[in-house]
């Protein structure tokens, strides 16, 4: 079996929830054995190569966390089912580094899926607002207190990617920043998929709720380009040298 572990402390994998209208992922199932083995590899690199690996937290809560995933692995998984259990203990360690991603394999998978969570969020660590509209469903307006999806809550929701992204230390800066930029990503992978996404909400002291048909990301990226165009003029960052290799100026 390929290590899962694949750079440092950086591992590379990704899940789906099953509890979706929609097909979930279909992923390769990793046994038992070599599911132990890879988490044995990256505790036993952790403990070799991270400098502050105790500075948050102890070594024996540590052990016992690595103790407790172990002893949940018994049967085969998928990657899909393994985060779960395993962003929670890179979390646990409170180190920003000590990042999980999903391998390019499944996240073309998710990219080819026809039925994306059609919008953008911000996520203010109390309340969900729905910052862009990408849906077909022009009848959300930005700004809206998402309360549920899918009639789950969004605090319930929220609390699930936080639990499983890193932080430095205690502050939840970082969890909260991946959240608000990678918050379609997130919710597919502990929410999986669904053919339409029914989406309660306040706006200016008025609930309603409101069915989101899911789309592909071409289609959200091009509702993107002509809702929300950038204006003219506005141009990225840019990096330009002066008079040696070694001074420059950004604009």
């Amino acid at each position: 079996m390929q290590k899962l572990l694949l750079v440092a402390s950086i591992l590379f994998l990704f899940l789906s929830y099953g509890n979706s209208q929609s097909p979930p992922l279909e992923l390769e199932k990793f046994s038992i054995e070599d599911i132990k083995e890879d988490i044995n590899y990256w505790k036993a690199l952790l403990e070799k190569r991270h400098p502050l690996l105790y500075y948050y937290t102890p070594k024996d809560s540590l052990d016992q966390q690595f103790d407790a995933l172990l002893n949940s692995v018994n049967s085969p998984m998928t990657d899909l089912e393994l985060f779960h259990l395993m962003a929670p203990v890179a979390a646990f360690i409170r180190d920003g580094h000590n990042t999980f991603l999903p391998g390019m394999a499944t996240i073309n998978k998710i990219a080819e899926r026809e039925d994306l969570l059609p919008f953008e969020v911000h996520f203010n660590g109390q309340e969900l607002f729905l910052k862009y509209n990408l849906s077909k469903n022009d009848s959300l307006k930005d700004g809206l207190i998402i309360t549920h999806i899918n009639k789950v809550k969004t605090e319930v929701i929220t609390q699930q990617i936080i639990s499983a992204l890193p932080r430095d230390g205690f502050n939840l800066q970082l969890p909260i920043s991946a959240l608000n930029n990678q918050f379609r990503f997130y919710y597919h992978v502990f929410f999986g998929f669904s053919e339409t996404y029914e989406v309660k909400g306040l706006q200016e002291e008025n609930s309603g709720t409101y069915l989101v048909e899911g789309c592909a990301l071409d289609s959200i990226r091009q509702i993107r380009k002509e809702r929300y165009p950038i204006p003219n003029g506005h141009k990225a960052i840019s990096c330009h040298s002066i008079d040696s290799p070694n001074t420059a100026f950004l604009t």
